[in-house]
């Protein structure tokens, strides 16, 4: 496996990501913008659903939802460039992985708490799935940001 993520850092946009002067940094920003309008919608959806805003229904809120899916695109296509500066570092850190698990079933919770009918849902579950959504993405945006710390293997410097 090493092979192919050598293969991969030899490329020339894997190089061009790493070695720019700017590549790197407007992937990064871009990630991150991407995470914040999906993290944002999350947070503001479970908020709502959670009961903790009151401001309006929950059908005018679930239209951030549109915000939210276009952070996730932003953010995948960076989050790929980004890997492919560092392939070996990113693959073979488990915290990889785990930011992907968190953040899909921060995605999958909070579909489950919208889908239920707010009037005739019992609170408490849709309170438990938001507030859990919220969790996890936190959670995906912690075990984002210890990428940059915990990688073990590193190919290209």
């Amino acid at each position: 496996m090493m092979e192919v993520f050598g293969w991969i850092e030899g490329t020339p946009v894997s190089i061009w990501v790493r070695e720019s002067m700017w590549a790197f940094p407007f992937w990064l920003i871009l990630h991150a913008i991407g995470m914040a309008f999906l993290a944002g919608g999350v947070i503001l959806l479970g908020l709502r659903r959670a009961g903790v805003s009151d401001l309006g229904k929950l059908a005018d809120f679930v239209r951030f939802s549109t915000v939210m899916w276009a952070g996730f695109w932003v953010s995948l296509v960076s989050g790929v460039f980004l890997l492919l500066a560092y392939p070996a570092k990113g693959m073979t850190n488990p915290l990889f992985g785990l930011k992907f698990v968190l953040l899909a079933s921060s995605v999958l919770l909070l579909r489950a708490a919208l889908r239920l009918p707010e009037e005739q849902a019992p609170q408490w579950k849709a309170r438990g799935l938001a507030i859990a959504a919220m969790f996890a993405v936190a959670g995906a945006i912690f075990a984002g940001r210890f990428l940059a710390y915990t990688h073990k293997i590193l190919l290209a410097y």
